[in-house]
C-alpha cells in the first residue's frame, strides 16, 4: 500500500482539484441512450414549442444531430411532445415535418394539449391626477394593461385597489376575460373603472386563469 505524507495545504489543493475534475467529467458525460421512440431534426435545428402548433411560443431548440425521447403526441401524429436532455430536460413540442421519428410510434400516448400561460403582465397609470377633493367628487381613473401569453388562452383577470401600504383592500372590479388566439401581447386601456376621492393608492392587476400572475403600480389624486 502506497501512502504519501503531504503538507495539509497541499492535500487540500489535491482534494479540491480532484473534486473539480470529477464535476467536469460528470458534466461532460453524454446523456443516457434513448431506447424508445425518438426524433431527430431532419436538416436544421428544430424549434420546440410550448404546445403543438405554431400558435405556441418556441421555448427551446432541438439541435441538428441530437436525438430526443418522444413522450406524447396528438391524435393526428403531426406533433411530438419530447424531452430535450441537454436543455434541463425541457418538455416541449416539435412538428413532425421538422424531424425524423423512429421506434414503435404505436406505443406513444396521446398527450393533453396545454393552454397558453400568461408569461408577462404590467399595469401603468398617470403618476398624479389633478382633480377636486371635496369629499363628494369621485375621480375616475383609467389604467393601461399589457399582457403576454405563450399560446392560445382565455385569460381571467380583475383589478384591486389598496391603501398606500398595500395592507387594506379598498375596492375591486369584477372578473373580466381576454382571449388570445396565439402567443402574443395585448395592450389595452381599462376605461374609467376605478373611482376614488383624493389620496394615494396602489392598484394591482390580478390574473387568476389560466395561471396566477400579478402586477401593480401606484397613483395619487390631488387638488390642482
Amino acid at each position: 500500500m502506497l501512502s504519501l505524507n503531504l503538507p495539509k495545504g497541499l492535500v487540500g489543493s489535491f482534494a479540491g482539484a480532484a473534486a473539480c475534475l470529477c464535476m467536469l467529467l460528470t458534466a461532460c458525460q453524454p446523456p443516457a441512450p434513448i431506447t424508445g421512440p425518438a426524433v431527430t431534426p431532419k436538416s436544421e435545428d428544430a424549434a420546440c414549442r410550448f404546445g403543438p402548433g405554431s400558435s405556441f411560443s418556441s421555448i427551446a431548440t432541438l439541435r441538428l444531430g441530437r436525438k430526443a425521447q418522444i413522450l406524447g403526441t396528438i391524435r393526428e401524429h403531426t406533433w411530438w411532445k419530447i424531452e430535450i436532455p441537454t436543455s434541463g430536460k425541457t418538455q416541449c413540442w416539435v412538428s413532425d415535418s421538422a424531424v425524423t421519428s423512429s421506434g414503435d410510434l404505436s406505443q406513444v400516448p396521446v398527450a393533453p394539449i396545454p393552454s397558453g400561460l400568461v408569461t408577462a403582465l404590467t399595469i401603468s397609470a398617470p403618476a398624479v391626477i389633478h382633480s377636486s377633493c371635496d369629499g363628494d367628487t369621485t375621480n375616475p381613473t383609467s389604467f393601461k394593461i399589457s399582457m403576454t401569453t405563450n399560446g392560445p388562452a382565455t385569460v381571467t383577470y380583475h383589478l384591486e385597489v389598496y391603501n398606500p401600504g398595500g395592507t387594506m383592500l379598498l375596492t375591486h372590479t369584477d372578473d373580466a376575460s381576454l382571449a388570445f388566439v396565439s402567443a402574443s401581447t395585448q395592450t389595452f386601456d381599462t376605461g374609467d373603472v376605478i373611482n376614488t376621492d383624493c389620496g394615494q393608492f396602489n392598484i394591482k392587476a390580478v390574473v387568476s386563469i389560466p395561471n396566477s400572475r400579478t402586477a401593480q403600480t401606484s397613483w395619487s389624486v390631488v387638488t390642482p
